[in-house]
């Protein structure tokens, strides 16, 4: 986008009461899926809705093209871009309350980047992993009893690791087994907290296990929840019981720890803010969508009925966000739009 293009406004509540910002990592095992794929379309939807936050959902690079580092850079950028955005700060402090969160190769994706901020000294409330992806040399229990019974066989995990690890890398590389042989102590660095999401019949589950016992004894503060009936993937469709107490710790954990208070829709009165960020989107990357609320169309589909187009400022981001209704649009204000789209007449 050409930077001297104006920027969209932005409409936020004048509360000056803290909000999250979630930074979420797709699944698909560092090889498929994106930000775009449906399932996690309506996961960030939904976290807007349960949370009352913004939700950045980063379209970071895959294997086996890209391989080991290239997911954790993308995942890096994406919070360091958040860091440095000030419509994203919130409370009278103007702090990013960032929370990483992922599900699979996500999962893996948020513990590593979660590493590197506490080594920069980019301060994380919270890592949120759901079935995270981890592995290593051996062979578990788990591994052994469920292969090929619930959607996910070995062959499958261990094509996806050496595609994605450093080519002659074996699965005790610290990407795939962080608190193996060869993984970073955690003891000194101020790791954040977590929330871990295991399912019962999720073969590598044993890892997943051995990750949160990793980071209590690293001294780390984590709550595992481990629903024994669960395939997975359960987090994605509200049709079991899982679901809605999974969505229900996720919220208490982004909205209670540390204290925050979910954003509420303004119906009079809003702040005007506009983004200064000019960092282009990369050509091969869809339009960026910004959503009005977790169930209404994009920003982006009503302002193309408009005759105008709509593009994005932010490498690889999808950023969605709660923002006012009908009372936003009055006849002294525009459309309303999010920070971060650029529009075109």
């Amino acid at each position: 986008p050409n930077p001297t293009t104006p920027l969209a406004d932005l409409h936020r509540p004048p509360s000056p009461d803290p909000f999250p910002v979630i930074i979420f990592f797709h699944g698909g095992s560092f090889a498929h899926s994106s930000s775009n794929t449906a399932i996690y379309d309506s996961l960030c939807r939904r976290f807007v809705s349960l949370c009352g936050a913004v939700v950045i959902s980063v379209d970071y690079r895959r294997s086996p093209e890209h391989r080991y580092p290239c997911a954790y850079d993308d995942g890096w950028a994406a919070l360091k871009w958040a860091s440095g955005e000030p419509w994203l700060h919130s409370g009278k402090d103007a702090k990013l309350r960032v929370f990483l969160c992922g599900d699979s190769s996500g999962g893996n994706i948020a513990h590593h980047v979660a590493v590197k901020a506490a080594e920069s000294g980019i301060e994380v409330s919270g890592n949120i992993l759901l079935n995270p992806m981890f592995g290593g040399n051996h062979r578990t229990e788990s591994e052994r009893r469920l292969d090929g019974k619930y959607f996910v066989t070995i062959q499958d995990r261990d094509w996806y690791w050496k595609a994605y690890l450093p080519e002659g890398a074996n699965r005790d590389h610290p990407a795939c087994n962080p608190f193996g042989p060869n993984g970073m102590k955690l003891e000194e660095l101020p790791f954040t907290k977590s929330l871990v999401i295991v399912a019962g019949l999720d073969l590598v589950q044993d890892w997943q296990l051995a990750y949160t016992e990793g980071l209590k004894k690293a001294g780390k503060d984590v709550k595992l929840v481990y629903r024994e009936q669960a395939t997975i993937g359960f987090y994605l469709l509200p049709n079991t019981d899982h679901f809605y107490e999974v969505m229900e710790e996720i919220k208490n954990f982004v909205t209670s720890w540390p204290p925050l208070k979910p954003l509420k829709a303004v119906h009079e009165h809003c702040i005007k803010e506009t983004a200064r960020s000019t960092r282009p989107l990369p050509t091969h990357h869809a339009p960026t969508r910004w959503l009005r609320d977790p169930l209404s169309l994009p920003v982006a589909a009503q302002v193309r009925r408009a005759g105008k187009s709509v593009d994005g400022d932010a490498k690889g981001l999808e950023v969605y966000r709660r923002v006012p209704q009908s009372r936003a649009r009055s006849a002294n204000q525009p459309h309303t739009k999010l920070s971060g789209a650029r529009i075109h007449d």
